[in-house]
């Protein structure tokens, strides 16, 4: 079920036994799919947020802008929602 292509070819044999072994219990039971999927979207999203963050850093670093640069009216705070973090599929 995994389609990350470099999570993949960066797994040690044991690795990748690992994720197909996940894969099947996901095929398994519906549920645990559903709450293994939300969970990665979660993951996506949260790291999504910093990388945006440390690329228009960096991409305002070459136009030599500083913080009085920017309308900080235009930039929204990271939101805090409320999670579970004890996920019985990991």
């Amino acid at each position: 079920m995994i389609h990350l292509d470099s999570l993949e070819i960066r797994l040690s044999e044991q690795g990748l036994k690992k994720v197909m072994e996940m894969d099947e219990r996901r095929n398994n039971n519906e549920n645990l799919g559903v709450e293994f999927s939300q969970k990665t979207w979660v993951a996506l999203a949260e790291s999504w947020a910093s990388a945006e963050g440390l690329a228009m850093s960096k991409i305002a670093d070459l136009y030599g802008l500083e913080i009085a640069d920017l309308d900080m009216s235009k930039i929204s705070p990271p939101k805090e929602e409320d999670r579970e973090d004890d996920c019985s599929c990991c």
